[in-house]
C-alpha cells in the first residue's frame, strides 16, 4: 500500500499549470516492476503487464506519449516534439480558436501519416470547437491528437500522405513529374522513405509552395533534428 501511494503521489507530481502535465513524453524502463509498460513480470500468475508506476502514470496522463526504452525511435521523437508545440499551444489562458485552426493545419498532414480517418474527425472537431468551452476543447482535441499520434505510420500511409503533396505542385510541371517519379519510385522497393521526404521537401522549397512549408511533416527545428539524429 505504501508503494502503491508513493508511486500516485510522484505520477501527481508532474502536474503543470492549469491542471496539465508538465511532460511531452515519459521513457519507461523495460522489465521493471515498477516502470514497465507492458513487460514487467506478473508474480504468482505468471505473464507480464504494467508495472505500478507506469499503469499509474497512463491513467492518469492518458495523453502523454510513452514507450519503454527499446521502444525510442523516430517517430516517438515526432510525437514528443509535436506534444510540446501542443502543449505550448494551450499554455496560456488567450489561446484563440483561431490559433487552434492555424496549429491543426500546420501538423494535418503528420497526423494524415498515422491515421486519415481519425485525422479528418479531428478536423471536424476543430471546425466545432468554437462552440465548445475552453477546457472541452483544450481535452478534446489534446486526446483526440494523442491517440492519432500514437499510431505508428506504415510505410503505405507515408507514401499515401507524399502523393498527396504531389498534388500541390502545379500540373503539368517539371517539378510536379520529378515529384511524382520520386514518390512512385518507392512503390514496390525499399527505398527509403525518409530520405524521400527530405529530397521532396527540398523540391517544395524550390518552388515555394507555401501550405506544405508550414507543415510539421516535413518542418523540423535544431531541437528535433539533432534528437532525430540519435536515434
Amino acid at each position: 500500500e505504501r508503494m502503491r501511494s508513493f508511486a500516485q503521489g510522484r505520477v501527481n507530481g508532474f502536474t503543470g499549470e492549469h491542471g496539465g502535465s508538465q511532460l511531452d513524453g515519459y521513457v519507461f524502463k523495460s522489465k521493471s516492476p515498477s516502470c514497465a509498460l507492458t513487460s514487467a513480470p506478473i508474480q504468482g500468475r505468471g505473464g507480464h503487464g504494467p508495472g505500478l508506476f507506469a499503469e499509474r502514470f497512463t491513467a492518469r496522463w492518458p495523453t502523454v506519449p510513452v514507450v519503454e526504452e527499446r521502444g525510442v525511435n523516430r517517430h516517438f521523437v515526432r510525437r514528443l516534439f509535436a506534444t510540446f508545440r501542443l502543449r505550448q499551444l494551450f499554455r496560456p489562458l488567450a489561446w484563440t480558436t483561431g490559433d487552434l485552426v492555424a496549429f491543426h493545419t500546420a501538423h494535418k498532414l503528420l497526423l494524415f501519416s498515422c491515421d486519415p480517418g481519425k485525422t479528418r474527425k479531428l478536423g471536424a472537431f476543430v471546425a466545432g470547437s468554437a462552440k465548445l468551452d475552453a477546457l472541452r476543447a483544450v481535452g478534446g482535441y489534446s486526446q483526440g491528437f494523442a491517440d492519432i499520434l500514437a499510431a505508428e505510420p506504415t510505410r503505405g500511409r507515408e507514401i499515401d500522405t507524399l502523393q498527396h503533396c504531389v498534388g500541390y505542385f502545379e500540373p503539368g510541371s517539371p517539378e510536379r513529374e520529378r515529384a511524382a517519379a520520386l514518390v512512385q519510385g518507392l512503390i514496390g522497393s525499399s527505398d527509403s522513405v525518409e530520405e524521400a521526404r527530405a529530397e521532396l521537401a527540398a523540391m517544395i522549397a524550390a518552388v515555394e509552395i507555401d501550405y506544405l512549408q508550414g507543415q510539421h511533416y516535413f518542418v523540423i527545428d535544431d531541437d528535433e533534428r539533432a534528437a532525430l539524429e540519435v536515434v
